[in-house]
């Protein structure tokens, strides 16, 4: 993802005529993230948030003039601001109808939301510090935006006092702007959805899209996931998987597009990483990808989601479950010789590696928020390194040969390089510590039977020297996966 994509944030967007956002900047980044929000689902259950990360940005900020040409395809919906926040101060009632009030009606009437709604915005008036207390200007200001932008059905319009080192009307103001974003957010869930009922009503029709249903989807699941709304999140991923199985087995333009693993580095599992914005951009640009990455994608995502509700069983058993399912897939494919049984160690062991900070030593009574699903992940993560192991065992015989899931062309690439074959990265160390075996394998995966924390031998990377090593991250081992 690019940065503005990692940490998606609900946007409040700011308008200054007035430049007194320094003012007033403090105070408002104090509040965040607003906390204890309570925001309405589908189904009209209000979901408690903790934390609502919250993001100012200047209107004419960069990014959102770069947004703002796609602010009205349901894909962009999620990345649009959430509210519309003006700025206003000035002590002369002539002044401001002369310089600042036709600028607002341009901007405020008539105020249409890309979604075709209204905008919520709130006008906030500040005193300036520097008048005397005893000045009516202020007052005279005030009142005159009330009368220009309120109305009866609505108080849009807010004030803030500055004095003596204290300001007042910020609990009023903050009160305002999370009603305005979970006003939006609601209006924009229920618009997501009758998207996504008209794209699967019209999935028989022919030329239908399985890409366009995805980007929706997926627009929406990330917004959730943003909101803290994480089973309603996860729930998003579980349909768009179960509607790209049956897109699949339904035949089509969808099944007939090559079912991928035929790419270097396609012998090391990515399950617990989704590149969410290559993913979205190579469905956009091609309105496909391979089977191979795209169901690695949405476990990774429903994994993620799952690890942030503190569910570790979970993911290790529908972990172990996908490696089986998947590895079937794999060997009705025509892929290069023995790359399923390289792609389900490397995946055993991500799930191992990934998991494994919450069993070791853990317990109900030492873990009192995970309680007896850590005992449960320490389970499954015994079953994946047994399963690692006995997957590694003739991946390592075979090392000397070069072939593990590597096409002839793949054997002869020196890694790091050398002149050794890429496939002996799997089972060999640059750094072995004293103790250990050479290949580090055996004592690793006895450490996690035994829940005894684990520190990994540094491993060769498997890419091609001219490769991006960023991909790499600190997890120090060979496996493209960065544990969470």
């Amino acid at each position: 993802m690019d940065a503005d994509d990692s940490e998606p944030r609900f946007i409040i967007s700011v308008v200054d005529p007035t430049n007194v956002w320094g003012l007033v900047s403090d105070v408002l980044l104090s509040r965040l993230p607003f906390r204890h929000v309570h925001l309405k689902n589908k189904f009209g259950n209000l979901v408690p948030i903790s934390e609502l990360h919250v993001q100012y940005l200047n209107n004419d900020d960069a990014l959102l003039r770069k947004r703002r040409p796609h602010a009205k395809q349901p894909v962009t919906w999620f990345r649009n601001p959430y509210a519309l926040l003006v700025l206003v101060s000035g002590d002369s009632v002539e002044e401001y109808k002369q310089n600042v009030r036709d600028g607002l009606r341009r901007l405020l009437d008539p105020p249409v939301d890309p979604l075709g709604g209204p905008v919520e915005w709130i006008i906030v008036y500040v005193r300036p510090s520097t008048i005397d207390a005893l000045s009516k200007g202020p007052s005279k200001v005030f009142a005159a935006l009330r009368n220009d932008f309120s109305t009866r059905r609505r108080e849009r319009c807010m004030r803030l006092d500055f004095s003596g080192g204290l300001v007042t009307g910020v609990d009023d103001l903050e009160r305002q702007l999370r009603d305005a974003v979970k006003s939006t957010f609601e209006a924009r869930a229920a618009a997501y959805d009758e998207e996504v009922r008209r794209l699967m009503a019209m999935r028989k029709a022919e030329g239908w899209s399985f890409s366009t249903l995805f980007l929706v989807k997926d627009s929406l699941a990330a917004m959730l996931e943003a909101a803290g709304c994480l089973e309603d999140a996860l729930r998003e991923y579980s349909e768009l998987e179960a509607c790209y199985s049956e897109a699949i087995a339904n035949g089509g333009a969808l099944a007939a597009h090559p079912f991928g693993g035929d790419e270097p580095g396609d012998d090391q599992a990515c399950l617990l990483t989704a590149a969410w914005r290559e993913m979205r951009g190579s469905v956009h640009e091609r309105g496909a990808v391979p089977q191979f990455r795209f169901r690695q994608f949405l476990f990774a995502c429903q994994a993620r989601i799952l690890l942030k509700l503190q569910r570790p069983t979970e993911v290790a058993d529908r972990g172990m479950k996908f490696v089986a399912a998947f590895g079937e897939l794999l060997a009705d494919a025509q892929l290069p010789p023995q790359l399923r049984e390289a792609w389900a160690f490397s995946a055993c062991m991500s799930l191992v590696i990934a998991l494994a900070r919450l069993a070791p030593g853990a317990s109900p009574s030492t873990s009192p928020s995970l309680g007896p699903t850590v005992s449960d992940a320490g389970h499954q993560l015994s079953t994946a390194a047994t399963l690692a192991e006995r997957l590694g065992r003739p991946l390592q015989r075979s090392a000397s040969a070069g072939n593990i899931g590597d096409s002839p062309e793949r054997k002869s690439r020196p890694v790091n390089g050398s002149a050794s074959p890429s496939a002996r990265s799997v089972a060999s160390t640059s750094t072995a510590a004293p103790s250990e075996a050479s290949d580090g394998s055996s004592l690793r995966l006895d450490a996690l039977r035994a829940q005894r924390p684990v520190t990994l031998p540094q491993r060769p990377s498997r890419l091609d020297p001219s490769a991006d090593r960023s991909r790499l991250g600190n997890a120090g081992t060979y496996l493209y996966l960065q544990p969470l």
